[in-house]
């Protein structure tokens, strides 16, 4: 019986490295949003003082965040189903 549990952990062991890569990409991307979300709100994180400091962005780094915005925010569903996929299949 264990041998056989064994066999078939090592045969599904490509569905858990996917499940690590897109918890990954989950983390990855929440992060991108909180700090997305502080560059329109006129902030930065001060990772020193542990606190959100005010900073005036120019108008090309405002057009990049956006951009960097839609883009995840158009991949966030996309991840999270296989994330959400890929954790279930996997326990």
């Amino acid at each position: 019986f264990a041998l056989a549990f064994d066999v078939t952990r090592i045969a599904l062991l490509h569905i858990h490295f996917l499940s690590s890569f897109f918890a990954a990409c989950q983390r990855l991307e929440v992060c991108l949003f909180s700090s997305l979300w502080l560059l329109f709100r006129g902030k930065k994180r001060n990772i020193l003082r542990r606190r959100s400091d005010h900073l005036k962005y120019d108008h090309m780094q405002l057009l990049v965040g956006i951009i960097m915005f839609t883009i995840c925010l158009f991949t966030f569903t996309t991840i999270l189903v296989y994330h959400c996929f890929f954790a279930i299949v996997n326990y």
